[in-house]
């Protein structure tokens, strides 16, 4: 019987800790593994590779937003040529400004400014405006999950609507109390950090100009296999490879 072949690796929450050597050292005891802890802009690149396998969007940027970072990457012609991880996550924002469930008016502001000037550190040249953004990630899933059920589209729906995310935001801000049972019915384990995360898409939205966001089910787990793990993997075009298939 051939040996398993098992690999571990972490993202942001391990990547950002004061005890990072620590907690390695742990679960190098623990399992026998030592992690692959992912650089931010690693992070990025594996997250398009698995992504982008499976969509048809050629040009346009994609958005990763993790518990303790944001990922975004430029692509053109199905090639990477912009990659940027910044420190802002759902959860980092979350508990650093939001005193209860669901952020304050004071709060909103400052969630939104705290974004809004890490975003100026994206600075890629002119032109990498785009109607349509490809997301992925958790963040993603679960925005797409509460716009699904509060606007009636179709289970099958996997484009998120800019105006939808603005209506979100809008109806958390007014504390309306079936937005609440609609994220605890649907998404419950996204009830402390959806908030912040919509705060962080809307934000890349306007920064982008996108009118809409294509979600993908693959993204860094996937990019990681195919790119780390599957040593006999032929390293062909994307479009080779969709032809074939």
């Amino acid at each position: 019987m051939e040996e398993a072949n098992l690999r571990l690796f972490a993202s942001a929450s391990l990547r950002n800790i004061e005890n990072r050597d620590e907690a390695i050292k742990f679960i190098v005891e623990e399992t026998s593994l030592t992690p692959d802890v992912l650089e931010g802009n690693e992070e990025a690149a594996l997250g398009y590779i698995g992504a982008s396998y499976f969509t048809n969007c050629e040009n346009g940027v994609m958005i990763d937003i993790g518990g303790a970072s944001t990922e975004l990457v430029l692509f053109k012609d199905s090639v990477a040529e912009k990659l940027v991880s910044l420190p802002v996550g759902c959860l980092n924002l979350s508990v650093e400004h939001v005193s209860e469930v669901i952020p304050k008016a004071k709060e909103w502001k400052k969630i939104r400014a705290v974004v809004k000037e890490q975003l100026t550190k994206v600075d890629w040249e002119k032109g990498y405006e785009c109607p349509l953004m490809v997301g992925i990630g958790g963040t993603l899933r679960a925005a797409l999950t509460l716009s699904g059920a509060l606007f009636g589209l179709s289970p099958e729906q996997s484009e998120i609507q800019a105006s939808h995310v603005k209506e979100m935001i809008k109806r958390l801000k007014n504390e309306q109390g079936d937005l609440y049972q609609t994220i605890y019915k649907n998404t419950p384990d996204r009830l402390m950090t959806i908030s912040t995360g919509l705060v962080i898409l809307q934000q890349a939205i306007k920064k982008f100009g996108c009118e809409a966001i294509s979600v993908s089910r693959y993204g860094l787990r996937e990019g990681y296999l195919m790119d780390r793990m599957l040593a006999n993997y032929e390293k062909r075009s994307i479009h080779e490879r969709r032809r074939e298939d």
